[in-house]
């Protein structure tokens, strides 16, 4: 018994179909990966935000045993973060009733792009975020 000729369905795919699938793929991806890298970075940017804040009430803790945002060595109130591979964390007095906490991207990475952040003892919020404005 023969067997029957095979049909042309049965070949598997043709040139043609694979290319316009992965054309398919491309665009796709050519359309996500822009959102992907923009909600990263958003992310990013209220994680940093949410570490100034925590600094910031640390800074308000001492101010309030000590009356001054200085420790009582006197030094400056440096609360630098070198655990934040996103950003670069300082924190500056300008005199023993005033700080300012600023957060400044790392070069290199997604957030090179994103502005410095910065909050002050009064809760003030500033820099050169994106859109110009803290993002929650």
């Amino acid at each position: 018994m023969k067997s029957p000729p095979f049909r042309q369905s049965d070949q598997g795919f043709t040139l043609i179909e694979v290319m316009i699938t992965v054309a398919i793929i491309g665009i796709l991806a050519a359309i996500a990966y822009p959102s992907y890298t923009a909600y990263v970075v958003r992310s990013q940017r209220v994680d940093v935000q949410r570490q100034l804040i925590m600094h910031a009430q640390a800074l308000e803790r001492l101010h309030s045993v000590g009356g001054s945002y200085q420790n009582a060595a006197g030094d400056a109130c440096g609360i630098n973060d070198p655990d934040n591979n996103q950003y670069v964390i300082e924190t500056e007095c300008g005199d023993a009733n005033s700080f300012t906490i600023t957060a400044t991207p790392n070069d290199g990475g997604m957030q090179a792009a994103d502005g410095t952040q910065t909050l002050d003892q009064s809760g003030a919020r500033g820099g050169s975020v994106q859109n110009g404005q803290w993002t929650n």
